[in-house]
């Protein structure tokens, strides 16, 4: 316990995850930002107006394709590159002969996961905020869950817009969580940093080309958030989560076992 505790201070007090949640909530904004000037681009000087609810435009940035990679990207830069660079410089050797065990590993494990879902759940939440007092127009309020303009789906039962966010960053926070711990399983095995942050993306790619999403057992090992909650219910986040935690979990102990305990 202490040694998990001792790793989560260290991913707060390095402040990574807060500048990397404040990166993301910029670049998203300004993406938005362009992506809604379009219009005006398109049609010279010609003045146009339309009220647009902070719901819609938040919508709209969740369903771009960029939003999906930096969800599946990001998360590993939480924590796994530090625990990259604690064994690049043999330190979790020593925290595990100050500790009689190899508790780091698993601690680090959890942290890894954690971490990787604040980040995406924090993201998900404070895109809304700037959408919201910097580009949205007309006199909807922050929580106006707007279905004439955005599509909400059938599996969604709130009123609120509030409601409809949590459970697509919880969503994600799930997608988060899996790619942070797949890249803490390949971390294990390789050591080029980029290639460790951008094979989980490679990976659900490359599924999405094999199984498609045809199926439910299909649906749920790929994973993809239904940002408007229209085709998958919520159940089959937390299906995914599990399934691929119990996975990956087992490939950490065979990881671990191969790669790091043997060469002790």
């Amino acid at each position: 316990m202490r040694t998990l505790i001792t790793e989560y201070k260290r991913m707060f007090f390095e402040k990574k995850i807060v500048w990397l949640v404040a990166i993301t909530v910029i670049y998203v904004t300004i993406c938005s930002l362009f992506w809604n000037l379009r219009f005006k681009l398109d049609y010279g000087n010609t003045e146009i107006y339309y009220a647009q609810s902070a719901f819609k435009l938040w919508t709209d940035t969740i369903n771009e394709s960029f939003m999906a990679a930096l969800m599946q990207i990001i998360p590993s830069m939480v924590c796994v590159l530090s625990f990259m660079d604690d064994r690049k410089n043999g330190i979790d050797n020593q925290i595990c002969i100050r500790n009689h065990s190899n508790i780091y590993y698993i601690a680090k494990y959890i942290t890894v996961i954690t971490g990787g879902m604040l980040y995406n759940f924090s993201s998900v939440i404070l895109i809304y905020v700037p959408l919201y007092f910097l580009l949205s127009t007309g006199n909807y309020g922050w929580n106006y869950l707007d279905r004439d303009s955005a599509m909400v789906g059938k599996f969604f039962t709130g009123n609120t817009a509030a409601e409809f966010v949590l459970v697509i960053a919880v969503c994600y926070a799930f997608v988060g969580g899996v790619c942070a711990a797949m890249s803490y399983v390949f971390s294990i095995w390789i050591e080029n940093r980029v290639l460790v942050c951008i094979m989980p993306y490679i990976i659900f790619k490359i599924l999405i080309n094999i199984l498609g999403q045809k199926t439910t057992l299909a649906n749920i090992i790929i994973g993809e958030v239904d940002s408007s909650m229209e085709f998958k219910p919520f159940i089959y986040s937390v299906y995914y989560f599990l399934w691929w935690i119990l996975l990956l979990s087992i490939l950490l102990i065979i990881s671990y076992t191969i790669n790091i305990n043997n060469k002790k």
